[in-house]
């Protein structure tokens, strides 16, 4: 084990204090003994008592000075100490406060996510056959659309949808669209509580989703706020 005084660090101010009280001790001192050391060391008791009056009157103005601004030191360093200490509070409850509406996001952004999942993933029938789900469905239309040059021409793509699966339109794609848009609104302000600088659960959502957003937007579904919410995301 390490000792509790070898790992202490004793501040300059310390022997800086010491070393100015050593240097007017010696000055006094050297002094009293310059003008009246040549007479030898008394042996009578009395003689003392003039060198303990110097000795005293001189160095107690002394110290009581360099006590006072010891004092004044000591109290400048400890409210230095506690503003340090309220920063560092603060910013951990910041960064606890940041954490907490990180962690809410992330549980409705999952909530969100399995409901475009359940809603992407429902089957399409045609001709009383499962043809696929309604995801592979607008995968297939956007494309289409997209290899024509037609964007955005709903009339065109609710068309499509009908050649492709019975009883799915444009309508009914409408609260899947509702679904992400409010998938990139929260991702956006989810990203404002990242405490650390990780976006590996944005690019997530991102690369899982950008095919079905583009592809809706090609039909006309998503509008230029959705696409707007999806250019913010990653802005950090």
């Amino acid at each position: 084990m390490h000792s509790p005084l070898k790992n202490s660090k004793i501040p300059f101010t310390f022997y800086l204090f010491i070393g100015l009280a050593i240097t007017f001790v010696l000055i006094v001192i050297g002094t009293y003994m310059f003008y009246f050391g040549r007479n030898g060391v008394s042996r009578n008791p009395s003689d003392w008592g003039p060198f303990g009056d110097y000795f005293g009157g001189v160095l107690n103005p002394i110290f009581g000075f360099l006590s006072l601004i010891a004092l004044l030191i000591t109290i400048h360093l400890q409210l230095h100490s506690i503003k340090v200490s309220e920063e560092a509070h603060s910013k951990q409850n910041e960064y606890l406060e940041r954490k907490e509406k990180k962690e809410e996001w992330q549980a409705i952004i999952c909530h969100i996510e399995k409901l475009i999942q359940k809603q992407a993933e429902t089957k399409i029938i045609k001709n009383g056959v499962v043809v696929g789900n309604i995801g592979s469905a607008i995968s297939r239309v956007g494309e289409l659309m997209s290899k024509k040059g037609i964007h955005g021409d709903t009339n065109f793509a609710n068309e499509q949808l009908k050649s492709i699966c019975d009883g799915i339109t444009i309508e009914k794609l409408y609260c899947l669209r509702s679904a992400l848009t409010s998938l990139l609104e929260y991702l956006v302000k989810y990203q404002k509580y990242i405490v650390e600088n990780d976006t590996a659960i944005i690019s997530h959502y991102v690369s899982s989703y950008i095919g079905l957003i583009g592809n809706l937007g090609q039909m006309g579904l998503i509008d230029k706020r959705g696409m707007n919410l999806l250019d913010k995301i990653g802005r950090k």
